[in-house]
């Protein structure tokens, strides 16, 4: 089906998208809007601009950016949806953990 192929190929995207994520974090010295970003914790307060406790896609969008990890628009509106597990819309702390823990096993 080709769906399922579409649907596969942006799964493994999305999979390249966070080990990039995972590789940048690993370095150890980069930062996010001036803050230190070494662990998943530290790059999700950095993400969450406002401070709510959730990354909206245009703050995942633009920390990714500004850590010059190669994303287009789609692939965030695509990462949001498949990682937004309780479906609000946004990344929370734990689902964005989740997506590495998922993307670290495989």
């Amino acid at each position: 089906d080709g769906d399922l192929f579409a649907d596969d190929r942006m799964l493994a995207q999305l999979m390249q998208v966070v080990r990039h994520i995972i590789r940048e974090l690993d370095r150890g010295s980069r930062t996010l809007y001036g803050d230190g970003v070494d662990g998943v914790a530290a790059f999700f307060q950095a993400l969450d601009r406002d401070g709510n406790g959730k990354a909206d896609r245009d703050e995942v969008l633009e920390g990714l950016r500004r850590m010059d990890i190669p994303v287009h628009d789609y692939q965030i509106v695509e990462f949001v949806q498949m990682f937004d597990k309780d479906g609000n819309g946004t990344i929370e702390i734990s689902e964005l953990k989740e997506a590495f823990k998922m993307c670290s096993a495989k």
